[in-house]
């Protein structure tokens, strides 16, 4: 990790301490960042979904991992939701940062290469969505049922070993479902793993079906 890059990238993606605050980030570190560089790296996917982010500091790091690799297509999906015009349990620590032409957020490094944003809902995306993915990344919707529709979706998409990971699984603010619902996936179905340190990180992927 080059020093200068990583605070250049927590500058343009992270500009209020998100990355040190949210994703366990050194001053040096890209912290979480740095589990999702090396997933994508390492399993090369064609599509990524990450739904969420504030200042989009993970999809940039997907990127980056995607731009790294030569190929691949980020689709970033953000509802665009701000807790000042929508309260807290509408956007989860949202900050209405993808109005307007939210693609050219993406510019710098030439990160626009590889992300396709759609500032829209995730049920509004996935019900026209006949791609699939290989690597998955959920911080949208934090509530049980929104994160557990999330969830379901990107399930149904998500290509044979590939990852998805929760973010937040350690918040323990009641408003959260995320932790209740890593807890509760069925240990004969799914893999699972957590990053504890906080604000968690839980790592799931499906486990190949029995053959008869």
């Amino acid at each position: 990790e080059d020093p200068a890059v990583v605070s250049l990238i927590k500058q343009l993606f992270a500009p209020d301490g998100a990355a040190q605050r949210e994703h366990n980030a050194a001053s040096a570190s890209l912290g979480f960042g740095a589990i999702h560089y090396g997933f994508v790296v390492n399993l090369r996917p064609r599509r990524v979904l990450a739904i969420g982010s504030r200042h989009g500091y993970i999809p940039a790091v997907i990127a980056l991992a995607l731009k790294c690799n030569g190929e691949g297509t980020l689709d970033f999906v953000d509802a665009n939701y701000s807790d000042a015009a929508h309260g807290f349990g509408t956007a989860y620590g949202g900050v209405g940062h993808w109005a307007g032409d939210a693609s050219q957020r993406f510019a710098p490094f030439n990160l626009f290469e590889h992300v396709q944003v759609h500032v829209t809902r995730s049920s509004d995306f996935f019900a026209s969505c006949t791609a699939t993915f290989g690597y998955i990344y959920l911080d949208g919707n934090h509530s049980y049922e929104g994160l557990r529709y999330d969830l379901e979706q990107s399930v149904a998409r998500a290509e044979p070993g590939a990852i998805i990971a929760l973010h937040d699984v350690a918040v323990t603010d009641p408003a959260f479902g995320v932790g209740r619902l890593f807890d509760g996936l069925d240990d004969g179905r799914f893999g699972k793993l957590v990053i504890g340190a906080w604000p968690g990180l839980g790592i799931v992927q499906l486990k190949p079906r029995a053959q008869p």
